[in-house]
Parts: structure tokens; sequence; C-alpha cells
């Protein structure tokens, strides 16, 4: 039964935390410049099983719809039990390859993934990055991974070269093949009309 356990949440995990990256990433920064896909292929996942149902380092790497490689990785997950409803996470850091010149990191203190509900909070200091100088800052994620929707909240922060929005909230949801953001509570947007060019 324990052995059932443990692969059911490597199941949802190998799904869970790859979906919870690109939510962000997609949301933030993939709005104008393409769709990354409705599906993730996992390659492949390392982990070791200590402490009962604890699992140290899982990793988790695959292949968007578009060819784009990602690795998900966390110091640990643990489960509430046998059949969980909750399963804790360690530091998350992720990394997804845009292309050859742009690269998105993506790192979260804790989190906590609901299996039954098909969910996933990221809190503790969320923040995303790219190699070509977008970056977001939230004090929490929350991720649905069935309804495709994404919330934030706040303090949000988000900055590029042309400018930085602020507000209290944000939220992201798929609408057809697209991914639609809003800013919500105190939004205030800067536009360096120089480098907006």
């Amino acid at each position: 039964m324990a052995g059932d356990a443990r692969s059911g949440i490597v199941r949802f995990l190998k799904v869970a935390l790859p979906l919870a990256a690109l939510g962000l990433v997609a949301a933030l920064f993939l709005v104008s410049r393409g769709d990354i896909g409705r599906g993730v292929s996992v390659s492949a996942i390392d982990f070791d099983v200590t402490d009962g149902l604890r699992l140290s380092q899982p990793r988790f790497t695959g292949v968007t719809r578009n060819g784009q490689p990602f690795v998900i990785t966390a110091d640990w997950a643990l489960p509430d039990g046998p059949d969980p409803d909750r399963v804790g996470l360690g530091p998350v850091r992720g990394e997804i390859e845009m292309d050859a010149a742009r690269r998105v990191t993506l790192t979260a203190q804790g989190g906590e993934i609901r299996p039954k509900l098909n969910t996933m909070r990221l809190e503790g200091g969320v923040a995303a990055e790219t190699t070509d100088g977008y970056r977001l800052s939230a004090a929490r994620a929350d991720i649905d991974m069935k309804a495709e929707t994404l919330a934030a909240d706040g303090p949000v922060a988000v900055s590029g070269p042309a400018g930085d929005i602020a507000s209290g909230s944000m939220r992201a949801a798929r609408r057809d093949e697209n991914f639609v953001v809003w800013f919500e509570n105190r939004v205030r947007v800067r536009i360096d009309p120089e480098r907006a060019k």
C-alpha cells in the first residue's frame, strides 16, 4: 500500500511541478510570445525515498509541446499520508529554455500540492526571471492545473526593460489557445519611453 501511495504521489508530481512553473512562466513572459502548449512530456525522475514517504531531491525533466526543455527540482516532498490530501514541498527551483538566447528560472521557498483537487500553492517568496531582463515576484501563487489558472497575491512586482508593474494581485487564465493576464488592487505602471521603443 505504501508503494502505491508513493507511485501516486510521483505521478502527480510529474505533472504538478512542471505545470506550476510553466503556468507562472506563461502568465508573465509568454503572453505576447506564443503558446507553450497544453501538455508536458516528462522524460525522467530521479528521487530517493527516505524517512517514510518523504521524497528527497525529486527532479522532473521534460519538453513542452513546442520542444522547450525544462527541469523542476525540490529539496523534498512530503505527503500527509498514504492517500494524501496534501503534499508539502521544500524549496522549489525550475528552469525552462525558451530558445537559444532565452531562459526562465523560477524559485519558491516552499509549497503544497493538493492532488485530489489538482491544485498547487507556491509560497514564501515566489520569483521568476528571464535571461533577457524580465522579473516577477509575489508572496504566493496558487495554480489550478485542471482549470489552467494562476492567482498570485502580493504584493506582486513585475519588471522588464521597458518599465514596471506593481499590484496587490495578478491573475492569469487560459482562454482558448492564449493566456490572459490581469493585475488588480492598487495597480501602478511605470513605463520608460526611451527603453520602450
